[in-house]
């Protein structure tokens, strides 16, 4: 039986330093989302969607199905939206900072 060689894996190059600021920024602003907007946004949203939904429907104390699915639609639609600006501004500050630590280093 013939014995096969191992692969020699090639050797890891790092990231460079924009793309790892990206992704500690996008960690960095979603962790803020989490800690500061997830509420809010889930308030907010269900709140537009019952109104939503009451200006559709005009229906204020009966509260079927298509009600409901507004509102979730507008909660999920809230979070999604606030997510994705905390990820975003989490990208571009971190970009930044990586930009700006590749100028000290090139001296």
């Amino acid at each position: 039986m013939a014995q096969s060689m191992p692969h020699a894996t090639p050797p890891r190059r790092p990231l460079p330093r924009h793309v790892a600021g990206s992704l500690v920024g996008t960690s960095v602003g979603l962790l803020a989302f989490f800690f500061a907007a997830l509420l809010p946004s889930l308030l907010y949203g269900g709140v537009a969607g019952i109104r939503v939904a009451n200006e559709l429907f005009s229906l204020p104390s009966a509260h079927p199905v298509s009600v409901h699915a507004l509102m979730f639609t507008g909660i999920l639609v809230s979070v999604t939206a606030v997510a994705a600006l905390f990820a975003v501004l989490g990208v571009v500050v971190g970009a930044s900072v990586g930009a700006l630590s590749t100028l000290g280093a090139d001296r």
